[in-house]
């Protein structure tokens, strides 16, 4: 009998832990996170890219009607300086096995423009909003 109770003890805890575990799974999951680097010059919104950036992605800031976009200077493994922030716009995709940017060219033949971002595994891509004149 002693040893129904300590299974069942234990088995409690195993399902007590799980269920923590995934709690804080769910709250990374609203996030999508890539480093993208770029070779030639690129404009994103009224910033030019060039070298490594993590693009950050957090659906619970665009649910609230934040900017949900972040890009962050990628600097030694890990994000640097804010570079910009926007609030996307989401488009249905087939899945990405890997990070896809999509570029436009520009009127200066060096340069080019980024028009949108869809992170490896998602079938979301993210449209980059026009600038207002």
């Amino acid at each position: 009998m002693k040893r129904y109770i300590l299974a069942g003890i234990a088995l409690g805890t195993l399902v007590s832990v799980g269920n923590a575990l995934a709690t804080r799974g769910e709250t990374s999951s609203d996030k999508e996170r890539a480093v993208v680097e770029f070779a030639d010059k690129t404009i994103l919104l009224d910033v030019v890219l060039q070298g490594k950036y993590l693009f950050e992605h957090d659906d619970g800031r665009m649910a609230r009607g934040e900017a949900c976009m972040y890009v962050y200077k990628y600097e030694a493994g890990k994000a640097g300086e804010l570079v910009v922030s926007f609030h996307c716009k989401p488009v249905e995709r087939q899945a990405a096995r890997i990070t896809v940017t999509s570029i436009a060219a520009t009127r200066d033949p060096d340069v080019f423009e980024l028009k949108e971002i869809q992170f490896a595994g998602s079938n979301k891509g993210h449209f980059v909003p026009a600038l207002k004149p």
